[in-house]
Parts: structure tokens; sequence; C-alpha cells
């Protein structure tokens, strides 16, 4: 019953991590079209550099998330065992 539940705790953990991660990218491309690169289409477009801003901004932040499910579960650091009883010098 444990290992279910476990099981399923993972397969949550997974997908939450792959929509994150798919919301992260789709956020940075609208982001990079929605910006004006040169001085004068932001200041013609102001509000789509304002929009593309706050559309980078959210995307940052995604990325952030997506690092920490990304740390939490596959790059986390493993316990250290004690193995002196395994190797004892003789």
């Amino acid at each position: 019953m444990m290992e279910r539940i476990a099981e399923a705790w993972l397969l949550l953990r997974a997908r939450t991590t792959g929509v994150v991660y798919l919301l992260y990218f789709m956020t940075a491309i609208l982001g990079a079209f929605l910006t004006p690169t040169t001085a004068n289409n932001i200041l013609a477009h102001e509000r789509s550099f304002r929009l593309g801003f706050a559309v980078s901004l959210i995307a940052i932040a995604l990325y952030i998330a997506v690092t920490a499910l990304f740390y939490n579960r596959i790059l986390r650091p493993t316990p250290l065992r004690s193995y002196s009883s395994d190797c004892s010098m003789s």
C-alpha cells in the first residue's frame, strides 16, 4: 500500500515538473516576441514592452521553480554513510 502511494507521489511530482517546464518555455518565447528590441520601437509600443517585460519576469519565476523541482528530485545530495566497518585497515 505504501509503495503505491510513494509511486503515485513520484508520478505527480514528475508531471508537475513537466508542466512547469512547459509553461516556462511558453512564457519565455512569448516574452521574447512581445518585447520590442530598439529604442524607437519601445517608445512607439510602450504597452507591448511592459507586457513583454512582465511575461519575462513570470518566465524567470517559472525557471526558478523548475530548478527547485529538479534539484529536489534529481540532484538532491545523497546521505553520507559510514563505511568504516566495511573498509577496515588490516
